[in-house]
Order: structure tokens, then C-alpha cells, then sequence
């Protein structure tokens, strides 16, 4: 049977007894070969150049590769990114379900200002039409000017007849002068009403899933 080039590899290796050249296969793993010509037994170097290109290609492979812990952690990101898209879909859903013709003020994007009376009157309408329930305001830690934003939240939920814990401060960073609500799954109807309610009266929440709450809302406020 014909060996196809691709399989033979050629050493620099002459037999010491008669001089004859040796070729060997390229995928054998013999050590000793017997001389074509004399018939001596000729030992192998103990490593051939096409074994270190070998070994060397497997060495760049592997510091190529993610280390296992950067694997686990970008698959833990995914995770969670898929939580969140799946959790903004829910507020969507369930707030549109919820919503009444006629019941909720929207603010025209004319209207809307940097917590301007219009907002302050749209929003307490609207937290007035959905059954009060408690809720938690919560602040980055040091964050002054976000206190003072959440303090007038504060007192419109309470005008509004909900109780209201806070400001308390939070261990998350949001973007500053965000707004963002956290829930869990699956996400309930009062949240998805808050959700609209605020939406309503000109602002835009972002959704943070939090896997610890229970039936719980925090809006945090930076």
C-alpha cells in the first residue's frame, strides 16, 4: 500500500552502522526503528522537531484559551443579561395588561421637566389610582443630590397614601440621575403598575433584577 507524503516525516538521522538514511511515519510513537539497510536497531532522538512544533502549538492553544474561572463568569453575565431582557419584557407585558383607558395622566413630552410640578401631579395622580402597598427607596451611599431627588419622591408616594422605607443607601452604583426599580421573577401586577405610573408621569425606569426580593419593590434613585 502506497503511504501518501503527507504521512512520512524525514530526520536528520543517518543509521551509526551503515550510514543508510531512516524515515519513520509521522504518527508513530516507536522510540527504536530497525535500519532498512543492515537491519541495526537505531534509537530515536527523544525529541523530534515536528513533536516541539507540536508542543509548542498546543502551549499557545492553551494560553489562547479563557482560564476556566473567566469561562464560568462570562457564562454566569450571559445569565443574567438573559434575566434582565426576560424581566423587561414581563414589566412591559404585565403594565400593558394593566393599564385602564382613562384611568392614567400621561405627561406629554412638552410637559415633561426635571421633576417639575406637572410631573410631581401626574405621578400622585396615578399612585393614587393603584391599591397602596409599601414600598423602599433606596440611594448610592454619599450620593447627596440623589437624596434630595428621592426625599421628593418620598413625599409623593406618601401624599399618595403608600408607606414608604427610606432613603435607605444601596450597595449598587446606577448611572447617575437614573432611575431603576428592583423586582424578581416572576414580576407582579402592582410592580408593573408602579412601573406604568412613573412611566406616565415622564420617567424612565430601568429594570435591575435582584433574585433576593420577594414580592418586594425598591425604587432606587440616583
Amino acid at each position: 500500500m502506497d503511504i501518501p507524503l503527507s504521512l512520512m516525516e524525514s530526520h536528520p538521522l543517518a543509521c551509526p552502522q551503515c550510514g543508510a538514511g531512516i524515515k519513520t511515519s509521522r504518527s508513530s510513537k516507536a522510540r527504536r526503528v530497525q535500519c532498512p539497510k543492515c537491519r541495526g536497531i537505531v534509537t530515536l532522538p527523544a525529541s523530534s522537531g515536528l513533536e516541539k512544533a507540536s508542543a509548542t502549538a498546543t502551549a499557545a492553544g492553551a494560553a489562547m484559551a479563557p482560564a476556566p474561572e473567566v469561562q464560568v463568569l462570562q457564562k454566569r453575565i450571559e445569565a443574567l443579561e438573559a434575566r434582565l431582557l426576560l424581566l423587561e419584557k414581563a414589566i412591559t407585558e404585565t403594565a400593558r395588561e394593566s393599564a385602564k383607558p382613562g384611568g392614567l395622566k400621561w405627561l406629554g413630552k412638552d410637559q415633561a421637566g426635571d421633576f417639575s410640578p406637572a410631573q410631581e401631579e401626574v405621578l400622585r395622580h396615578n399612585l393614587q389610582l393603584l391599591p397602596a402597598h409599601h414600598i423602599t427607596i433606596q440611594i448610592p451611599s454619599g450620593n447627596e443630590p440623589a437624596r434630595t431627588r428621592a426625599e421628593w419622591f418620598k413625599g409623593i408616594f406618601e401624599s399618595a397614601r403608600w408607606a414608604v422605607s427610606g432613603p435607605l443607601n444601596s450597595v449598587l452604583e446606577p448611572q447617575p440621575g437614573t432611575l431603576s426599580i428592583a423586582t424578581a421573577l416572576p414580576v407582579s401586577r402592582q410592580m408593573a403598575d408602579t412601573f406604568l405610573a412613573l412611566r406616565a408621569a415622564g420617567f424612565v425606569a430601568h429594570a435591575i433584577f435582584d433574585p433576593s426580593l420577594s414580592g418586594e419593590e425598591r425604587l432606587i434613585v440616583a
